[in-house]
């Protein structure tokens, strides 16, 4: 199957076709027809195993899977946006590592190493997508790190394991009535780079969309169509990327106070999406350097969509 215009993803995506991982199916979907369970170790968290797909590379424990988090901002209606393998043939990091690295290189080339100081990784780019391995190594550990891991009690080799994540930031094409919003949408508020939160895992969200007539060049912001059907959000770095979400579906708007403590602190504005049958979505605004800095977005957005305002304030570590 094509993705157009995934084109530099379209390698990765042939793969996960190839064997059978359904990274374009709703989450819910998935959670209905496959083997589901709580998690053993995260509280809140389902886990998924697509037990029909083959595995990438041998020497895998257990099928690929995805979790779900019951207190997430993204809807069980979108897709997965990360599916997980696990080595762990031996109790020794390193090799399991090892194992996966050389077998990953074979279908993916070389990659790029991204160890760090207690780390070994290493990541295969394929446009926004990343595949992904990494391993803890005992003799890389921090002795300053004293802590216990919840999870490597719960799920025995988890301490050793190397962990696989495969990333495709896959979202769909517009919808007819989209690509009129998308296409006739005015930025009321002509955010800044700055102001503009990174894409990462937005593209999994229900409201993501690939808008593939990036040649009319969209202006970045924030801002609606003329009938205020729509919610649209361009970001300055890849246009063709889009956030739609419709007015009706908008519930609330929230703007967060992060109060500097370790971190220097900031702001976030969200919109918050009520959709019947498959759980809240939240809808990221825009991201400011101080607390202080998104009231006044806030207020006008609230205002124009006619919702409530909530401020939280946290600090930030």
């Amino acid at each position: 199957m094509s993705d157009v215009p995934f084109a530099a993803e379209q390698p990765l995506y042939d793969l996960l076709d190839a064997h059978g991982i359904p990274f374009r199916s709703p989450m819910a979907d998935l959670l209905a027809t496959h083997s589901s369970y709580e998690s053993r170790w995260a509280r809140g968290v389902t886990v998924c195993e697509i037990a029909d797909a083959k595995p990438v590379i041998d020497g895998l424990v257990g099928p690929v899977k995805f979790t779900w988090n019951e207190r997430s901002s993204i809807s069980r209606a979108a897709w997965p946006q990360v599916f997980r393998s696990y080595v762990r043939r031996s109790a020794d990091a390193r090799a399991n590592f090892s194992w996966a690295e050389e077998r990953l290189v074979r279908l993916f080339g070389d990659g790029e190493d991204t160890s760090l100081v207690t780390t070994k990784a290493r990541r295969w780019q394929f446009g926004e997508a990343t595949v992904t391995a990494s391993a803890f190594p005992a003799d890389l550990k921090d002795p300053k790190m004293t802590g216990s891991n919840n999870r490597h009690k719960k799920i025995k080799g988890s301490a050793t394991e190397c962990a696989i994540r495969i990333t495709p930031m896959w979202a769909p094409l517009p919808t007819p009535e989209e690509h009129m919003a998308i296409e006739s949408y005015v930025p009321v508020w002509p955010l800044p780079v700055r102001h503009m939160p990174a894409w990462g895992t937005a593209a999994t969200t229900l409201t993501s969309r690939w808008y593939p007539a990036a040649a009319n060049e969209l202006a970045v912001g924030v801002g609606f169509d003329p009938a205020t059907r729509f919610l649209v959000k361009v970001m300055s770095h890849r246009p063709e990327r889009v956030s739609i979400a419709p007015v009706a579906q908008i519930a609330t708007v929230q703007c967060d106070h992060i109060l500097p403590a370790k971190g220097s602190g900031g702001s976030r504005l969200y919109v918050e999406i009520t959709q019947p049958d498959v759980g809240p979505e939240r809808l990221d605004v825009a991201s400011g350097d101080k607390p202080g800095d998104l009231n006044d977005l806030a207020a006008e957005l609230g205002q124009r969509l006619g919702v409530p305002v909530n401020t939280n304030e946290y600090q930030d570590y």
